[in-house]
């Protein structure tokens, strides 16, 4: 009975630990529930030494996600390797499938994206020879979600078309919800602003219906963004404000700072710059000392454009070389580097360097159709420079506005 009931308190603890939607070291900056993954393992430790052998193999499961929600992505690897051994030898599915999801996941956290896409791949097969339509879903919302990191767009929007297909035959109102929030992300990143905003919306109303605060959060985070694109800066800031109030409730840190960096890039481009360097400034410091190279990165290229707008050229250059020096693995964040580069050369009167910079964010542009935030700002402010760029080089820059004018809605 006593092990029964730390198996229950144990599982019960790693569930609402591992309540990350996005990113996994969203727990880092929420002690709460790292401490819960916590004692959560220590309840695991305390059934290990008299755990009957049949259950070894879900033990290890569940030691595994404990790990991950704990943000030690090294012992959950470890775990899920063990559970997967074992599965394979006593010939469960169920388990193998599980190891092999946790496995997936434990590398997607770690940034190793080809070995996480082989682990779900085969996590994806197993879910399917079993008829798991649910986990099935769920498979093939995390290999979208590494496709989509590596600006890999279609090979991201054909699992996740591919994961709303199994969640609308099933019925699983809540998974469809979030299959159309990253399939609307995924066509945002592509420039293809119409249709993302059709799937956010409908993605809001289903988390409106099942009272998820932090699905509506995302949601209106996600529309403030499209809008934002768009040029719509007082729409894409009601979004804005109503997901800061529903990330709030939901005690979500972690969007909080995703919202504030949003706020810092919505300031730049409405011309409010000492407001974008504080805010990216503040996010930085809480950012510190955590393994988020992606966004310490959009940080420092925010403050980087605010300087540039504002005529700090010095500043500039300096945050610039600082997000260099990161060397982010996000094709997003080189696109606006290169732009904020080429911008920068063409101020100092560096006309071959502004070119050679413009010529790097486009082949970016052409290679993924990619169009990172707060891109089209910075595409209006380069266009100002006209024949002062090189034939090539303009006629990119013009192909590429009219691209994004040619998706961009009416008011």
């Amino acid at each position: 009975m006593i092990e029964m009931a730390l198996r229950d308190r144990a599982r019960q603890r790693v569930l609402v630990a591992e309540e990350v939607r996005v990113r996994p070291h969203v727990v880092v900056l929420q002690p709460h529930r790292q401490r819960i993954a916590l004692h959560a393992l220590d309840d695991l430790a305390e059934l290990e030494a008299d755990l009957a052998a049949p259950l070894r193999g879900r033990f290890l499961c569940l030691r595994s996600r404990a790990h991950w929600a704990a943000c030690d992505y090294g012992a959950a690897e470890k775990d899920a390797t063990a559970a997967m051994s074992w599965a394979e030898n006593q010939q469960n599915l169920e388990l193998q499938a599980q190891a092999y999801q946790l496995l997936g996941e434990a590398h997607k956290a770690r940034g190793r994206y080809a070995d996480a896409a082989a682990w779900l791949g085969q996590a994806l097969d197993a879910w399917v020879v079993l008829e798991r339509s649910q986990e099935a879903a769920n498979a093939c919302v995390a290999l979208a979600q590494g496709d989509h990191y590596m600006a890999r767009y279609e090979q991201a929007e054909g699992w996740l078309r591919r994961a709303l297909g199994i969640a609308s035959a099933a019925g699983h109102e809540l998974l469809l919800a979030e299959g159309r929030w990253w399939l609307a992300w995924v066509l945002h990143d592509r420039g293809r602003y119409a249709e993302a905003r059709q799937e956010a919306v409908q993605a809001l109303g289903s988390f409106e219906h099942h009272d998820s605060p932090l699905g509506v959060g995302q949601a209106h985070w996600l529309l403030a963004t499209i809008r934002g694109q768009q040029g719509f800066t007082a729409d894409a800031a009601t979004h804005l404000q109503t997901a800061l109030t529903r990330f709030e409730l939901a005690g979500e840190q972690w969007w909080l700072l995703a919202s504030a960096m949003m706020q810092a890039w919505l300031a730049n481009i409405t011309g409010d710059y000492p407001l974008a360097l504080g805010t990216a400034a503040a996010v930085r410091e809480q950012l510190a000392g955590l393994d988020t190279i992606n966004e310490v990165a959009n940080t420092l290229l925010a403050s980087a454009a605010a300087s540039l707008a504002s005529g700090d050229l010095p500043a500039a250059r300096s945050f610039l070389e600082e997000a260099g020096d990161l060397d982010a693995p996000e094709p997003s964040l080189h696109q606006i580097e290169h732009l904020l580069r080429a911008w920068l050369s063409m101020r100092q009167g560096d006309e071959e360097s502004a070119n050679e910079q413009l010529t790097a964010a486009l082949a970016i542009w052409d290679e993924h159709g990619l169009t990172a935030w707060a891109v089209p700002w910075q595409l209006e402010e380069l266009a100002a420079y006209g024949a002062r760029w090189a034939p090539a080089a303009l006629e990119g820059l013009r192909s590429w506005r009219g691209a994004l004018e040619a998706n961009t809605e009416p008011a």
